[in-house]
């Protein structure tokens, strides 16, 4: 075993994916490697990697990214290039996330671009308003396939995912949809979540019950799912989003031709909102 690679040993052929605060991403030829910075390597740091990877695993499954592997000691990239994918992630035991730590998870890499890289296109004029808006119920659609079987699995298998932003749904290059991220994945099987978690994740895509102290359902989800809809459909509706602006984004979303659920699963009410399987199903109005 080689020793652990630092950021700066990944070769420059690697494609830098993105970069949060604590975690970087590197893409090397079919994987996309998650690390943590030197900065934060520290044991609490290592053993939420850990549990990223363990939740990315329970939700393994049509219309997630492909989880190959991840461990505590990051190996070299010519090791990992060489070595044949996972079928199962290592030091995994299903179905609880492991308590252990994780310097680097693998994941499958998806050619295509992230919902947030399209919306910067049409805001570019790159990609047409018209194309997106067509695609959107399409896209809505399979992303709820994957998000019911998340909400409806039994016991430790069921995750409410959280965080599904633009930055989090990735569309492949022959139109499949792909969530990723789960960093901070819930199972209801494990109790509430401590106060100062609610509000972690991407604040202009809160549920409201969240901001209220509340804890997380399966519909906090498709409250987000529907700030994807509504910003698919309306170029105006994300600057509404983005400054939290939630009765204007309602007056933009009422119009005859807007699907039923599309302002059901915005309402500030949670047991209003519709299931992952009744958008799944819904027909085209």
């Amino acid at each position: 075993m080689m020793p652990p690679a630092q950021p700066q040993d990944v070769p420059k052929s690697s494609r830098p994916m993105s970069a949060g605060n604590r975690t970087a991403t590197h893409q090397v030829g079919s994987m996309v490697i998650k690390y943590l910075r030197p900065f934060a390597d520290v044991k609490l740091e290592r053993i939420e990697l850990a549990h990223e990877g363990g939740y990315l695993a329970i939700a393994q499954g049509a219309g997630v990214v492909p989880l190959l592997g991840g461990g505590e000691t990051l190996l070299a990239v010519e090791e990992l290039t060489a070595a044949p994918p996972l079928s199962a992630p290592p030091n995994l035991l299903l179905p609880d996330p492991p308590v252990s730590e994780w310097r680097y998870l693998v994941s499958q890499h998806i050619e295509g671009k992230t919902l947030k890289e399209k919306l910067l296109e049409r805001q570019a004029n790159q990609e047409p308003g018209s194309q997106l808006a067509l695609k959107a119920i399409t896209w809505i659609q399979a992303l709820c396939t994957a998000l019911r079987r998340l909400h409806e699995a039994p016991g430790a298998q069921q995750l409410i995912h959280r965080d599904i932003t633009p930055s989090n749904v990735l569309i492949s290059a022959s139109g499949q949809v792909f969530l990723n991220d789960f960093g901070l994945a819930h199972q209801p099987i494990r109790g509430e979540l401590p106060d100062n978690s609610l509000l972690q994740g991407t604040k202009a895509y809160l549920a409201p019950e969240l901001r209220s102290g509340w804890q997380p359902t399966p519909a906090s989800d498709i409250y987000q799912v529907g700030l994807l809809w509504a910003s698919l459909l309306y170029p105006e509706a994300e600057a509404a989003i983005s400054e939290n602006r939630s009765h204007d984004l309602m007056n933009i979303v009422k119009r005859s031709d807007t699907h039923p659920l599309l302002i059901r699963a915005l309402s500030l009410r949670q047991e209003e909102r519709p299931s992952a399987a009744q958008i799944t199903h819904a027909a085209t109005p």
